[in-house]
């Protein structure tokens, strides 16, 4: 930002100098072209020399700035995704996740995501989920857009068939049934791979801690529904809402899979462009291809 008040300042500076320099400006701009023609005997690199693009006083840099703008770099813009247009405060509210637990079942930690009870219930408070809700949102589409994997994880069984269908319908990975412990911390006598996970999204809260310690202790982002009763402290960016009422596991579902699907697209768009720092980060960080196979982590 501040670096963009500089450029705009910068053009500022510059229509005032021109409106201010007057018969001035223009004398020392006829002294310049007069110097230049003397210093060269051709006449033919006479004709070709031009006026300068720059008063006298004004950083280049900024002009350069001011002419490639930084708007086709996602990490400079702070809804690349459109991911703030894509839920709302109303929709949360009709998919009931709101609702926490009852509130002697509750987690302290949880304090501050909290609006009150109502009838022996807590609630949860909609403008933090929402605001938590749309962080993760963008979080996910730029490790998307970098062809990162991502991994889906629900140990519930009603939920199971949902998670599977949200991971292939976007190309990640998923984990549907118990975790097995040692997964990612070992991973290789488990799985045969030393390639982890660039983001775990925790659904739901599992019933038991072992994947969320496992994935603070292999240090991935980790993006959770944190429902009144759980510990937000071991997620990275954590979305209190409800992690029981399918309609609010539908609505996290569709989001998070919207916008994998939006970052892809807009990761196509850009290679039809030919962007070849786009190429560079994606050959670096050894990513997935685009619309790779689907498969859960844990086969048994």
């Amino acid at each position: 930002m501040k670096r963009l008040l500089y450029s705009y300042g910068s053009y500022a500076r510059l229509l005032f100098h021109r409106q201010q320099s007057g018969l001035k400006g223009v004398q020392r701009y006829s002294k310049r072209v007069l110097n230049a023609v003397h210093q060269e005997s051709d006449e033919s690199r006479i004709k070709d020399v031009e006026p300068p693009s720059d008063p006298e006083g004004v950083d280049p840099s900024s002009q350069r700035d001011l002419a490639t703008p930084s708007d086709q770099d996602p990490l400079s813009q702070p809804d690349f995704f459109g991911v703030e247009q894509m839920t709302s405060v109303q929709e949360l509210f009709e998919a009931r996740v709101h609702l926490g637990h009852k509130a002697g079942a509750w987690n302290p930690l949880m304090k501050p995501y909290l609006f009150g009870t109502r009838a022996g219930i807590h609630i949860i408070d909609l403008d933090k989920t929402l605001r938590h809700l749309r962080l993760a949102l963008n979080v996910t589409g730029h490790i998307a857009y970098r062809n990162g994997i991502i991994l889906f994880v629900n140990e519930r069984s009603q939920f199971e068939r949902l998670v599977q269908q949200t991971a292939r319908d976007c190309g990640e990975y998923f984990v549907s049934q118990k975790w097995r412990g040692g997964t990612l911390t070992n991973s290789y006598m488990l799985l045969g791979t030393l390639r982890l996970p660039d983001l775990v999204i925790f659904l739901s809260a599992p019933p038991s801690k072992t994947a969320i310690k496992e994935v603070a202790m292999s240090n991935i982002p980790s993006i959770g529904i944190v429902d009144s009763d759980c510990n937000p402290n071991l997620i990275m960016y954590p979305v209190p809402g409800n992690d029981d009422t399918p309609s609010a596991v539908l609505l996290y579902c569709r989001l998070f899979g919207e916008v994998i699907r939006r970052a892809k697209e807009k990761r196509e768009e850009t290679r039809k462009l030919g962007n070849g720092e786009l190429e560079k980060i994606v050959s670096d960080s050894g990513g997935h291809k685009a619309g790779g196979t689907t498969d859960t982590v844990n086969k048994t």
